[in-house]
């Protein structure tokens, strides 16, 4: 691939990564959804809101033959239209709660479209030593896109809750990229006999990473659903400085894809150790302090660690994978375990901590921070182990 093509291929690829943090900005406007219906309580709009991520769970069974049937690229051109449709639909049609559950469902058939385009094109037109590198770049770019959705989601959402669906307009000079720079899809490497040799342990794999994935996003979602409500129920801000605290999460995004390849080369598989410790250090100062100051620290610890974490999971996958599981390891990583993640973060933190503490919101924090330290220890156990080995690609990356 010449050196020219090869810019081409990495604009076209990582520039999907701006949209891979929509829900970003969607997860500010709770708190104006709440107050445009608040008939419906805290747990229904966070269950209605997340309608994306089993939306998302759904698709993803029929992503790999849907990239085969219409070729991946026009594939991710149908998805980033379905934001844009999302977008002007919403500021019609607003009337309903409802609404909230069929914007969000748009939201999940686009965004699983989307997003297993970003991880299996980097493993299938890179080889394993630059790879780590891109996932950085696509860690920064997804920051930069979560900060464009929290500060405009959040300024949208302070005018009406719908408004904020005009942050999806993004997709338009994203699909212009696309259009212009997205590879063609890559031939797979052939030979039905290899698959059923590696059928059990690539199951395994995917397992594995897949939970840990699940795992960190759980922890994740505790705060990216709760931090506006927080503010909101502590006198602590307005839904704008709300929207600045997710902006923040997504600078420490940023400094954290800076720091990946660096992390990933040198700690292995520990480097999930350091993920879950830092969530769960980040929860506690939420959970312990009640200022802006302590929002905005987590925000930005919690946020560096999980544009750590997500790639780490992706790379592990696909390099213990292999290159033909492509799809299959960024649909794993990328939305499977992502969006279970998500759905089940409201149900478990906000739904459990209901019943043991009533609706203040602070002590799910503390549940988030104990499951983020459990993991922790969890995970250095089994790194001690044993699981600290890097494949000898990485080691030659400058």
């Amino acid at each position: 691939m010449s050196a020219q093509k090869q810019t081409k291929t990495k604009v076209g690829i990582l520039s999907l990564s701006l949209l891979s943090m929509v829900t970003v900005g969607l997860n500010t406007g709770l708190f104006a959804i709440q107050q445009a219906f608040p008939e419906a309580g805290a747990l229904l709009i966070q269950i209605l809101a997340n309608t994306m991520s089993i939306t998302v769970i759904f698709v993803s069974l029929f992503v790999n033959r849907i990239y085969q049937r219409f070729t991946r690229k026009r594939t991710v051109l149908i998805g980033e239209g379905i934001l844009v449709l999302t977008a002007l639909t919403a500021l019609v049609y607003h009337s309903s709660i409802y609404c909230v559950m069929c914007y969000s469902a748009l939201t999940g058939i686009s965004a699983a479209l989307i997003l297993p385009a970003v991880g299996s094109a980097i493993i299938d037109c890179f080889e394993a030593p630059y790879r780590a590198r891109l996932s950085g770049w696509q860690s920064i770019l997804s920051s930069v896109g979560g900060i464009w959705f929290s500060l405009l989601g959040g300024f949208l959402a302070g005018i009406k809750w719908y408004a904020l669906y005009l942050i999806f307009l993004l997709a338009v000079p994203v699909a212009v990229l696309t259009v212009c720079m997205y590879p063609k899809d890559q031939n797979k490497p052939a030979g039905k006999k290899a698959e059923d040799t590696k059928g059990r342990n690539v199951h395994k794999i995917m397992i594995k990473y897949g939970l840990i994935a699940i795992a960190y996003v759980v922890t994740f979602g505790v705060f990216m659903a709760n931090i506006a409500m927080f503010i909101a129920e502590e006198k602590i801000g307005t839904q704008a400085q709300a929207g600045w605290i997710g902006a923040l999460s997504m600078l420490g995004g940023m400094l954290g894809g800076l720091a990946f390849r660096r992390l990933y080369v040198r700690l292995g598989r520990g480097i999930f150790v350091l993920t879950f410790a830092g969530a769960a250090v980040g929860q506690m100062l939420l959970f312990f302090t009640g200022g802006l100051s302590g929002c905005a620290a987590a925000g930005l610890l919690i946020g560096m660690c999980q544009s750590i974490h997500m790639p780490s999971c992706l790379l592990a996958l696909g390099e213990e994978a292999g290159r033909e599981q492509s799809v299959s390891a960024a649909l794993i990583v990328s939305c499977i375990a992502a969006n279970v993640g998500t759905l089940i973060s409201p149900i478990l933190f906000t739904g459990v901590g209901n019943l043991i503490f009533g609706g203040n919101i602070r002590p799910r924090f503390l549940m988030a921070g104990i499951f983020a330290l459990s993991m922790a220890a969890g995970m250095f156990t089994a790194y001690k182990k044993g699981t600290r080995q890097m494949p000898a690609a990485n080691e030659s990356m400058g």
